[in-house]
């Protein structure tokens, strides 16, 4: 941990990542010191996990081991949420030169992973905080609801949007992915007709637009869930009206160069109010 001032610290994982402040939260909400200390790779202080400061956990060695890591640590809570990881493959989405260039010796690292193109794919524990607190509004319990629409804005390699289609195409549900490069949209739509070559119904369930993220999907109606990789400086009005009622929306905000907030947009059935919180 850097220290920045009064009560204010910066988190590194052994890899040298640094963890952000809302998944510091979520995970210490989640699963105590011993969640945080598990993500960070070190034992913290007053944790029962067992683990020592000199032994940090190895990264797991496959998509089963990954996603049981995220349920073990409470990343993730929802179970057909964590059907849906593991029906992914990670490792089809990280370009294996990408892999090499990091550094890593893993796909399955706690640490975003570049893709290509000012690109990364989104830590685990980002993606995994995200699509639970999104799970909430697609699951009740182990039902997952029929129908819904989904847009993942910054979609880039297309894993988040394959994670969704897995989770809601088997119940008629869609998911939509714009991302303004327009190699990665080639990219994402590669990726997913090879990852699901077998599963026809959830391939065709996904669609790639190239276009930009702020202003959502224009002309395709309204979204039950809007998850956003992108980090504007304020809330994108285009986003906003996309967001049908009922929904949710899962956001970070803030400057450039600065500290990013967690923005939940819970909107109302009826339509006519939010509930805007910062996880």
């Amino acid at each position: 941990a850097e220290y920045m001032g009064t009560t204010k610290f910066k988190y590194y994982s052994r890899d040298g990542s640094m963890l952000d402040g809302h998944a510091v939260a979520a995970l210490l909400a989640l699963g105590g010191l011993g969640a945080l200390g598990r993500a960070l790779g070190v034992h913290m202080f007053g944790s029962d996990d067992g683990a020592r400061d000199d032994e940090p956990a190895p990264p797991p060695r496959t998509n089963t081991e990954f996603v049981r890591d995220l349920v073990r640590r409470r990343v993730v809570t929802c179970a057909p949420l964590a059907a849906a990881l593991e029906a992914v493959e990670r490792a089809e989405f990280v370009p294996p030169e990408m892999l090499e260039v990091s550094g890593f010796t893993s796909p399955y690292v706690d640490a975003a992973i570049p893709i290509g193109f000012n690109a990364t794919i989104s830590a685990p524990h980002i993606a995994g905080v995200g699509l639970d607190v999104l799970a909430e509004r697609v699951c009740e319990g182990t039902a997952v609801a029929p129908n819904l629409r989904i847009l993942d804005v910054g979609s880039g390699c297309g894993y988040i949007s394959a994670v969704f289609a897995a989770l809601v195409a088997p119940h008629g549900g869609s998911v939509i992915g714009v991302e303004h490069v327009g190699e990665l949209v080639a990219t994402a739509r590669r990726n997913i007709a090879r990852v699901f070559a077998s599963r026809p119904e959830i391939a065709g369930a996904i669609e790639f637009i190239e276009g930009d993220g702020y202003e959502g999907a224009p002309g395709r109606g309204l979204f039950d869930v809007i998850y956003a990789a992108v980090s504007p400086a304020d809330m994108p009005p285009a986003l906003w009206e996309q967001l049908a009622p009922g929904g949710r929306m899962l956001i970070p905000i803030g400057p450039p160069d600065g500290y990013h907030r967690l923005i939940q947009v819970d909107r109302s059935k009826d339509g006519a109010s939010n509930n805007v919180k910062s996880l």
